[in-house]
């Protein structure tokens, strides 16, 4: 891998990583539409966390598919940010 190539194509074509791939993408969808359903009872901002989950489920979803260390930070960044705000709302 060079420093241009951010695509992590080695561990993507594997099995494990074809697996690894369909989990992150799957465990971000459902981990999205949970706090989706979890947004309506919260007193405050409701919008926040819809757009939290909303971004999650999208970030999740580009990474699995094409994999680069850019998205998979952004997965990491939404996965962090979301106690977080849950918590200010």
């Amino acid at each position: 891998m060079t420093t241009t190539d951010q695509v992590l194509g080695d561990w993507a074509t594997h099995p494990f990583g074809k697996a690894a791939r369909v989990a992150m993408a799957v465990g971000g969808m459902l981990t999205g539409v949970m706090l989706m359903l979890i947004a309506p009872a919260v007193h405050g901002q409701p919008w926040l966390l819809v757009i939290v989950a909303t971004s999650l489920v999208i970030t999740s979803v580009r990474a699995a598919r094409f994999p680069s260390v850019t998205r998979l930070a952004l997965v990491a960044a939404n996965l962090l940010a979301m106690p977080l705000l849950t918590n200010l709302t």
